[in-house]
């Protein structure tokens, strides 16, 4: 599994990009914990041998355009021939993020074209909510309209 965050690593360095680099840190290093945990933990699970979880982290800088980019980085059969389901079976199930909402919009409608699976951990907009038009979306947090009542 490839979780999509909102660090930019590249050879081994981070590259900081955006002005929330901090609280994006700090996530980054919530979920990594959290996958070393997991797979130390059932390392000796024989029901799950061989299956490790991981990710891959993209800095989207809260940009529509970028979060689209990293989708498709990570998720090439969305913008290829279905042939390379088939020649290249990912075992990407689905992407942590992104934060800020209108971001999370666009990459919801996208991602929930094709099946993707979305969590964000922060993007509060009530249209978000819609399963018409958002149907693999979720949050970990409730929408502004809870905070309204």
């Amino acid at each position: 599994m490839i979780i999509f965050m909102l660090i930019f690593y590249e050879n081994d360095e981070f590259v900081v990009l955006c002005l929330n680099f901090i609280a994006n840190m700090q996530v980054y290093e919530a979920v990594k914990y959290a996958i070393n945990v997991y797979n130390h933990a059932n390392s000796g699970n024989p029901y799950l041998t061989n299956i490790m979880f991981g990710f891959k982290a993209y800095d989207t800088c809260y940009s529509t355009t970028q979060a689209i980019n990293a989708m498709e980085s990570l998720f090439p059969q969305l913008t290829t021939s279905s042939s390379f389901c088939q020649q290249n079976s990912s075992l990407l199930v689905g992407l942590v993020g992104p934060l800020s909402s209108s971001t999370a919009k666009s990459v919801a409608e996208f991602g929930g074209q094709y099946g993707v699976s979305i969590v964000s951990p922060a993007a509060r907009d009530p249209a978000l909510s819609n399963k018409n038009k958002y149907p693999t979306f979720v949050r970990t947090v409730p929408s502004y309209s809870v905070f309204a009542k």
